[in-house]
């Protein structure tokens, strides 16, 4: 039994000194995490006091302090004014400018907390440098790119009347390319307004509690302490993960800085300094052609309103058409706005359109614009614009502009007339037809005219070499050349002859019937050739066709030169099988079309049985 006992209190003994043993060691571990625990728990509250009083104060003041110069004995930021560059940009907390206790701007190891801010033209320790309530929150309206200048919104002013100011600077362009940078575990945090900062167990590069001590030294190795403590040209702080305890502060690896800092958005929004839904309103123009004229279209002046309440026109809004445009005399205007067509002014055959002060815009409603409309009839004679011009349009609360804006050109439409495409050609050519456009009676051959004027079209004749040729007509049809006081009245490739033909607008497509035209005995196919010009002498396109029938014969061809012409020429060219043995045929008839098809610009009359490809 006693030796049952001396085992029992042997083990027991064991067992407490085991325990003791890692008492001991957890312990100390632990008392060592629990006082960093505790310092870093400090410093945070001392952030957070810190913070509290930055809020204040860029409230009442509508912008940040300046860092603080550290021998201070009154803790002012430097200079103790708003301006736009701070003295010390890597100065510490002014906790007498911002109405706290000395004690309040110390971190846990009793010395100053570094604060750092964003400052310069567009920074915001100038005066009002944190005051975006002139600029314009809306989400809704197409605000015009009015941007910042030296950060600050613009506000404009078409007189001295408070109504008339106009908001047009959006919220967003406020926020935009502010703020300093922290690069937090390896991810980049920008747009944030200032930094809390304590330097750590070690402080190197931290002020001391003193108004007559500098920095301590030594300054940090690691580049990430040495940015804290200084103030980078890259506006980049760092946040890492703290390092061992054991690792020396010389190491370039030991980090234990404490930060603290404040995004941007997030101080506009605790300030109350944040941009402002002050609605916009602006007009639209649009026109849409009517199926049945007159009038040949509508015009439609849109007014849209993004804000919450109901503004009116202080002055009357102006809609100038220009170029063909004219006002028509019905439809009667409309309008869905209130009070109503009474205060749309018209008057039938000019070119302007008055939306009278008092018409209302309707408010906006969640993230869709207020909308109504005026429709105007319009008379086209030729492409026109309407046009709003920019500039002293203003509602009830100041905010009627242009699409574009205050400083642009104004908004405007452009209504484009299309003409008709022109009537198609279709020509018979003969003694008679060519009689008609010459207005004689044609009983020879050689009607000792070298061109000749029809109501679509005008045919010369012509040789290569440059020989003089009159236009013939032939007893039995067609149309040719022929030379004083020759005889032969067909085209001939001896002689180059051809007829070159000018229509009076441009066309697409054509369609010719040749009289005579034949495939001779051996397959010795007569050709045409034909070249096709644009409205500037452009070769546009050039093709040669053969016969494809026996015997003296009529022949119809179609063609597409891929393009617009406005004249071409019509030539003989040689047999297929021989270069010197001619084609020698007549014009029949012609046709020019603007539209449709190759296939169906035939010559009027013409039988698909006499058709070559």
């Amino acid at each position: 039994m006693r030796r049952q006992s001396g085992f029992s209190f042997l083990l027991l003994a064991i067992v407490i000194l085991l325990v003791a043993g890692l008492y001991l060691i957890t312990n100390r571990s632990g008392i060592g995490a629990v006082a960093q625990t505790a310092q870093e728990k400090t410093t945070r509250a001392s952030f957070a006091l810190i913070d509290k009083a930055i809020v204040a104060y860029a409230i009442n003041n509508k912008r940040l302090p300046c860092p603080g110069a550290p021998t201070d004995p009154a803790g002012l930021e430097v200079p103790n004014d708003p301006t736009n560059t701070c003295t010390l940009l890597d100065g510490v907390v002014p906790w007498g400018t911002l109405g706290i206790r000395l004690d309040d701007a110390l971190d846990a190891w009793g010395r100053k907390i570094s604060y750092r801010v964003f400052s310069g033209a567009a920074g915001f320790t100038k005066p009002g440098g944190l005051d975006a309530t002139a600029c314009n929150s809306s989400q809704v309206a197409p605000l015009p790119a009015v941007s910042v200048v030296d950060g600050a919104c613009q506000v404009k002013s078409s007189t001295s009347a408070a109504s008339s100011m106009r908001h047009e600077t959006k919220y967003s362009e406020f926020l935009a390319n502010k703020g300093l940078k922290v690069n937090e575990l390896d991810t980049i945090k920008t747009d944030i307004a200032y930094i809390l900062i304590s330097h750590g167990a070690t402080g190197d590069g931290a002020y001391p509690n003193s108004t007559t001590a500098n920095r301590l030294t030594p300054l940090p190795t690691a580049v990430s302490e040495l940015a804290n403590a200084s103030a980078p040209t890259d506006n980049t702080y760092w946040i890492k993960v703290f390092s061992d305890p054991s690792l020396p502060a010389s190491d370039p690896a030991h980090f234990d800085d404490i930060l603290r800092y404040k995004y941007l958005a997030d101080l506009m929004q605790e300030t109350a300094l944040k941009g402002f839904n002050w609605g916009f309103a602006f007009a639209e123009l649009s026109f849409s052609a009517v199926t049945t004229p007159p009038p040949d279209a509508l015009l439609t002046i849109t007014l849209k309103n993004s804000g919450a309440t109901v503004p009116a026109l202080q002055s009357p809004l102006i809609v100038t058409l220009s170029g063909g445009l004219t006002v028509a005399a019905s439809p009667a205007a409309t309008t869905t706005c209130n009070p109503g067509v009474s205060l749309v002014g018209v008057n039938p055959g000019t070119a302007t359109i008055s939306i009278l002060a008092g018409m209302e815009i309707p408010a906006a409603s969640v993230n869709t614009p207020g909308s109504c409309a005026v429709t105007v009839g319009v008379n086209a004679i030729a492409t026109g614009t309407a046009t709003i011009l920019a500039g002293s349009d203003t509602t009830s609360n100041g905010l009627l502009t242009k699409t574009i804006g205050w400083n642009g050109a104004g908004v405007s439409a452009t209504y484009t007339v299309t003409p008709p495409p022109p009537p198609t050609i279709d020509n018979i050519l003969n003694r008679s037809t060519v009689g008609a456009a010459t207005g004689t009676t044609i009983t020879t051959s050689n009607t000792g005219l070298n061109s000749i004027v029809f109501s679509a079209f005008t045919v010369t004749a012509f040789a290569d070499p440059p020989n003089v040729r009159n236009v013939s007509a032939a007893s039995g049809g067609g149309i040719g050349a022929i030379t004083t006081g020759g005889s032969g009245t067909s085209l001939s490739t001896s002689n180059n002859e051809g007829l070159h033909f000018v229509f009076g607008a441009d066309y697409r497509y054509l369609g010719i019937t040749l009289l005579n035209f034949n495939t001779s005995g051996g397959g010795a196919n007569e050709r045409v050739m034909m070249t096709f010009y644009d409205s500037g002498n452009t070769v546009v396109s050039q093709i040669t066709k053969q016969s494809c029938r026996n015997s003296p014969t009529t022949t119809n061809f179609t063609f597409d030169p891929g393009a617009f012409y406005r004249s071409v020429d019509i030539q003989a060219r040689s047999v297929s099988t021989s270069t010197t043995t001619s084609s020698i045929f007549l014009l029949g008839g012609i046709t020019a079309c603007a539209t449709g098809t190759e296939a169906s610009c035939v010559v009027s009359g013409s039988l698909p049985a006499n058709d070559c490809p």
